[in-house]
């Protein structure tokens, strides 16, 4: 056991200074063209390769030997997603090390904000429960490489205290110093405010906001790697990039990480990830998965297909993987021309293990902000290649004894897309009240996947059917010839399995709705001059203060059929929005819900300063809308 410990040890903290180039690996990569390309124009594409052999002795203990290619960690890479991985770790090991009770990683985690750049965010639709938590963040981390969940949860663990962490685990000169969110300039460095929160909404813990966080310095010196480009008329089209305060993670440290996890269970105590056995299975679940996987979030097959980070085996195009036996444990890294792929690949039938790691530049123009990166034409090939050739080698290799790879067999139980519950939509879509020939496409509301089923109706009686799954909301947009598209929305939160929901769509032909357009604007001009009749002052003055049983009010800040048309950045910082769709289908976005006039016209100064010129204020009693002008026609005040 001891020797198993050490040789565990030694690889755990490998230099990762520049290595001596392993002859197998040599012998591997001359014998395949798309290896050799990339390794002969070195200088241009700076790859760097770890292959790590794992043998095991008669009970099963790992050990392990490292065939490196290249590897550098002064040849500088950005780390992009792969910084995802330890964050998700050292979450989980925060929550263990502040050990409040009913303080976990499922808890309802609310970020807020100190600074009007800042993000906050207290609700996840995505989720089962509707609210963000850091088990749900770190399941988009892992799964989909999600970098809102990133940003949350660095914020959550505060770079000093990555930093601590990095340090303890033998990972001195790794760098971990910046969210994944739009720049923050002035308070890019000072870490929001959060609360967490049980099922019940009572308080469990709450972490100051902490506004004095110093960049660390880079254990390389200033960086900066490209160089400018011009056009033929002198004009910069693409630029050198200063990466002296991004992140920096070199190869054999994620390498090391990742190991470090999959193979806790093998390790001493004090060379443990501190997380439970629950947490381990979490997380080595997650790394493994595909997707589809998963029921909350519900992605979209068609953008999240099965290979969507597994570039080693599978490159970037296997839309699904029918292996039940093989599957690949990885992180990637994705941005600025930089690919990485991590892994652990394993094939339970045939009791293949490996561990790879592979980073290379595909910016062979060597500059940045053109987007013009050779990923599918150099760099996910490559990956593919590599592996696939490593593979094939590991599968013949003799071992004395083969392993017992049950403790990552954790899918046994496969979620089955095709199995969930579903519910019927039967509807009739009609013109000027006769049946019609239309479309029909839907997408989920809470955006738990983008879900787009499409029916047509029949064109002799406008009947249509679809089947959708349940506990959802969707919106269903429809379009016939001649009219505006219509959106209706569904909730089959509460429906079971073949449940028939009805649904009946009605359009006016152009020539109609002019006619009635025409008298809507007419109704519309005739209620704005009323309520422009009213002076907000002369209101406030008198009323602004008054409150009245079952009387609110609230500001309309937009009114859209289209609801991809509203802009939420223009109310960054401002209220909750609450979105409602009435009769004529048009979905209204109001903030506030205030008893008295004052606090509701303090919000609309607000919106006016956003350059929200639209903006306006209206009343509601005993659940009726009302303008200003009908409060006072009507006594609800005096």
């Amino acid at each position: 056991m001891k020797i198993r410990t050490y040789i565990v040890f030694i690889f755990l903290f490998i230099n990762c200074q520049s290595q001596s180039n392993s002859k197998l690996l040599e012998v591997i990569i001359n014998h395949n063209p798309i290896l050799k390309n990339v390794i002969d124009k070195a200088s241009t594409y700076k790859p760097q390769i770890i292959y790590t052999q794992i043998n095991r002795d008669a009970n099963n203990n790992p050990s392990f030997i490292n065939h490196t290619y290249l590897l550098d960690s002064s040849n500088y890479f950005y780390c992009a997603s792969l910084v995802k991985l330890p964050c998700s770790i050292f979450a989980l090991e925060k929550i263990n090390e502040l050990n409040i009770r009913d303080l976990n990683k499922d808890s309802y985690m609310f970020t807020d904000n100190i600074y009007p750049c800042q993000t906050s965010c207290i609700k996840d639709t995505s989720s089962e429960s509707g609210y963000p938590s850091l088990s749900h963040y770190i399941k988009k981390m892992l799964l989909v490489s999600d970098n809102f969940s990133y940003s949350r949860v660095y914020e959550f663990l505060n770079p000093k205290y990555i930093q601590k962490k990095l340090t303890h685990y033998g990972y001195p000169n790794a760098r971990i110093i910046h969210r994944f969110d739009p720049a923050c300039k002035g308070e890019a460095n000072s870490m929001n405010p959060i609360r967490f929160f049980d099922t019940k909404m009572n308080l469990v813990y709450k972490q100051e906001a902490d506004l004095k966080n110093q960049p660390f310095e880079n254990p390389l010196g200033k960086i900066v790697l490209g160089e400018d480009v011009y056009n033929k008329k002198g004009k910069l089209i693409s630029e050198k990039k200063d990466f002296t305060y991004s992140n920096y993670l070199p190869l054999a440290n994620i390498h090391s990480i990742l190991q470090r996890l999959l193979f806790q269970n093998h390790l001493s105590e004090k060379q443990k990830f501190n997380i439970t056995q629950n947490d381990w299975q979490f997380l080595v679940k997650l790394v493994g998965m595909y997707p589809r996987e998963t029921d909350y979030p519900r992605y979209n097959s068609k953008t999240f297909h099965d290979s969507f980070k597994k570039y080693f085996m599978y490159g970037n195009k296997v839309k699904q993987i029918d292996s039940d036996s093989l599957r690949v444990f990885n992180v990637i890294g994705y941005s600025y021309g930089f690919l990485v792929d991590v892994a652990y690949i394993v094939n339970y039938k045939t009791k293949t293990e490996f561990m790879l790691s592979s980073v290379l530049y595909t910016n062979s123009r060597n500059s940045f902000g053109s987007g013009s990166y050779e990923y599918e034409s150099i760099g996910i090939p490559f990956l593919k290649e590599l592996s696939t050739e490593l593979y094939s080698f590991e599968q013949k290799r003799k071992k004395a004894n083969l392993p017992d790879l049950t403790e990552f067999d954790l899918y046994k139980k496969k979620d089955d897309t095709t199995k969930l519950s579903k519910v019927i939509v039967n509807g009739i879509i009609t013109v000027n009240g006769r049946p019609s020939a239309g479309n029909v496409i839907v997408k989920s509301i809470n955006k738990h996947f983008s879900y787009y089923p499409e029916a047509i109706s029949d064109k002799a009686n406008g009947v249509f059917s679809l089947k959708l799954l349940a506990g959802e909301e969707y919106e269903m947009e429809f379009t016939v010839e001649d009219a505006p598209p219509q959106i209706i929305e569904i909730d089959t939160k509460k429906n079971k399995a073949n449940d028939t929901v009805n649904v009946f769509v009605d359009f006016m032909s152009a020539h109609l709705d002019k006619i009635i357009k025409t008298k809507q604007d007419s109704l519309f001009l005739t209620m704005l001059r009323a309520y422009n009749k009213i002076s907000l002052k002369k209101f406030a003055d008198k009323y602004g203060s008054t409150k009245v049983e079952g009387l609110t009010y609230k500001v309309q800040i937009g009114a859209y059929k289209f609801i991809e048309n509203f802009n939420y950045n223009s109310v960054a910082g401002m209220p909750i929005i609450i979105r409602e769709t009435f009769d004529d289908y048009i979905t209204r976005f109001t903030m506030g819900n205030y008893s008295t006039f004052n606090e509701a016209n303090d919000l609309l100064k607000r919106l006016k300063e956003k350059n929200l010129k639209d903006a306006f204020i209206f009343a509601v009693y005993n659940k009726k809308r009302l303008y200003l002008n009908e409060l006072l026609e009507s006594e609800i005040i005096k």
